[in-house]
């Protein structure tokens, strides 16, 4: 089933800020919108949310989740720096970019974010997104996710079993 895409007129390099105002979704995505528009960083990191899960009336679409989340990243919030990085490196609603994704997945991790340190500390793990491997660094981002020291994007208890699991794979793995 396709789903519906509102159209935009391309223009800026972050994708343009030209866009129609068609309305999609309901009165309170309506009311989200116009305070993403006016700036609202967190309004923005829901949108682009909503527009991945299908909520609030608004259709599944990976273009509009990405012009969300790169519009919070570019004003250097660490929840769309996580995003965004996420989005380059998988391709995700955007051309894939893994060397771009990476740098700011690392920004959101510097920034704080618990789901930007534990992606990087996997990437190091397994050698992912042309990351080396290498388990000094992976046990790194994996522990800040895990240590308390992350403010934003905190680990659900799954997430967090999972980094805690793999930091102590990676400590065997020194004995």
């Amino acid at each position: 089933m396709p789903t519906e895409k509102r159209s935009r007129e391309l223009g800026a390099e972050d994708g343009g800020e030209k866009r129609s105002k068609k309305n999609v979704g309901d009165d309170e995505a309506q009311q989200m919108m116009a305070k993403a528009e006016a700036g609202d960083v967190k309004v923005m990191c829901l949108l682009g949310d909503w527009y991945c899960s299908e909520e609030h009336d608004l259709p599944q679409d990976d273009e509009e989740s990405y012009y969300w989340f790169k519009r919070a990243s570019d004003l250097n919030d660490a929840y769309g720096m996580t995003e965004v990085g996420y989005c380059l490196t998988e391709g995700c609603g955007v051309a894939k970019n893994t060397s771009d994704g990476v740098k700011l997945t690392k920004s959101a991790a510097d920034l704080g974010s618990g789901e930007a340190s534990m992606r990087l500390g996997y990437w190091y793990r397994r050698g992912l997104n042309d990351l080396p491997m290498d388990n000094d660094l992976a046990k790194k981002w994996l522990k800040k996710a895990t240590e308390g020291s992350c403010t934003v994007q905190i680990l659900n208890a799954d997430s967090m079993a999972h980094a805690k699991e793999a930091i102590l794979e990676l400590d065997k793995g020194d004995e």
